[in-house]
C-alpha cells in the first residue's frame, strides 16, 4: 500500500479543511473524495473521526472538515446558514483541487 502524504491544512473561510492523500491506488481517477465533517461535540482530531477517516481512505481521498465554531473552541454549533456555508466552501476547495473530475461524497 502506498504511503500517504502528511495532511496539510487549508484555510477556506469559513471552515478548515485538512487535505490528506488517499490510500487507494495512485493514478486511479475514479476514486471518490469524501468530505468528512464532525458532529457536535468532537472535531476532526477525535479518535473516532480518525478511525473512520482511515476506513474511508481505503476507498478514496478524505478531506476532514472542521466547522468554524469548533476551530474557534466554542461548544455550541453555529446556526444552519453558517454550517451550510462551511460545506459550500469545502466543495469549492475540493472541486478546484480535484478539477471536478472525481465523485464527491459528504460523510
Amino acid at each position: 500500500m502506498p504511503k500517504r502524504a502528511a495532511p496539510k491544512e487549508v484555510e477556506s473561510s469559513p471552515a478548515k479543511v485538512v487535505h490528506a492523500e488517499s490510500a487507494a491506488s495512485p493514478g486511479d481517477d475514479d476514486q471518490p473524495v469524501f468530505i468528512f465533517a464532525h458532529g457536535a461535540g468532537a472535531g476532526s482530531q477525535h479518535p473516532w473521526m480518525q478511525t473512520w477517516a482511515g476506513y474511508l481512505r481505503k476507498l478514496g481521498t478524505v478531506e476532514m472538515l472542521d466547522y468554524p465554531y469548533m476551530k474557534e473552541g466554542r461548544k455550541v454549533p453555529d446556526r444552519q446558514p453558517k454550517l451550510i456555508a462551511a460545506h459550500i466552501a469545502a466543495i469549492v476547495c475540493d472541486f478546484d483541487r480535484c478539477c471536478g473530475q472525481k465523485p464527491m461524497t459528504f460523510a
